[in-house]
C-alpha cells in the first residue's frame, strides 16, 4: 500500500522515509484578494460495490500545523478547506494539510525539487496519473486518498504583509490550488494555466457565494 507524507512519521516536520509522489510548481504569482482501521478480508470477493458502500461517508482531513512563526487560526483554515472539500465532491477521501514555516518547507522544496528557498505550496499527490479533474476511483478502501498538500504559511504570511492581502483569504485560495494539483491539475503550459485558473475560478465563485468574500484564483491566464 502506498504510503503518503502525511501518514508518515514526521521529525522536524520532514518526511524520514518513503518516496514522494510528483510534487508540482509552487506558484509565484499571488491572489488578489485512533479509530480501527477498516480492512477487506483476504477471502473476500472484491465488490466494488461494497468498498462504495464502505467509503461513501465522510473522509479525513488531517491538518497539522509544525510551524510557531504564525500565530493560526486552524478552526478557520480546517472549515475553509472542508468547504473547498465539499465544493470539490472529494470528502470521501483523506487529505492531509500540513503548514510549515520558512525553513522546514525550503528543506522539503530542496529535497524534493531541488530548490533551495522557502515556497507558498507544495502538493504530493497519492494517486498518479490522474486526468486533470478526475476523480480517483481505487480499487481497495484504503488507497481513498488525494495526498497532502504543504502549505509555507510564514512565506504566504510575508507576501500578503508586502501586497496589503487578506492572510486566511490567500490561505484559502492556496490550498484550493493545492488540491487542484491533487486532482491532476498542472500548469506547465499556457493550454493547462488556462484549464487550471478556470478550474479555480469555478470553485471559488461557489466559495464566495456561500460566504460573500471575493476570492480570486491563484493562477493569472
Amino acid at each position: 500500500m502506498r504510503v503518503t507524507l502525511s501518514r508518515m512519521r514526521i521529525l522536524g516536520g520532514l518526511p524520514d522515509s518513503g518516496r514522494a509522489a510528483r510534487v508540482f510548481p509552487t506558484c509565484t504569482k499571488r491572489a488578489s484578494s485512533g479509530s480501527q482501521q477498516e480492512f477487506l478480508p483476504l477471502n473476500h470477493q472484491y465488490n466494488i460495490g461494497y468498498i462504495d458502500d464502505l467509503y461513501s461517508a465522510e473522509m479525513t482531513l488531517v491538518l497539522r500545523n509544525l510551524q510557531t512563526v504564525i500565530p493560526l487560526r486552524r478552526a478557520l483554515l480546517r472549515r475553509n478547506i472542508e468547504a473547498l472539500r465539499q465544493i470539490l465532491g472529494v470528502k470521501r477521501y483523506d487529505l492531509g494539510v500540513i503548514c510549515m514555516d520558512n525553513k522546514k518547507i525550503q528543506l522539503i522544496n530542496f529535497r524534493y525539487k531541488k530548490k533551495d528557498y522557502p515556497t507558498d505550496v507544495l502538493s504530493f499527490p497519492y494517486q498518479e496519473n490522474l486526468k486533470a479533474g478526475e476523480l480517483p476511483q481505487p480499487f481497495f478502501p484504503d488507497d481513498y486518498n488525494l495526498g497532502d498538500i504543504f502549505l509555507g504559511v510564514e512565506y504566504i504570511y510575508q507576501q500578503c504583509q508586502e501586497k496589503k492581502d487578506d492572510f486566511y483569504n490567500v490561505l484559502t485560495v492556496i490550498a484550493a490550488h493545492g488540491l487542484c494539483h491533487l486532482l491532476g491539475y498542472q500548469h506547465t503550459t499556457e493550454a493547462e494555466w488556462r484549464q487550471m485558473y478556470e478550474k479555480e475560478k469555478q470553485i471559488l465563485e461557489v466559495l464566495n457565494r456561500l460566504t460573500g468574500r471575493n476570492l480570486q484564483p491563484l493562477t493569472e491566464v
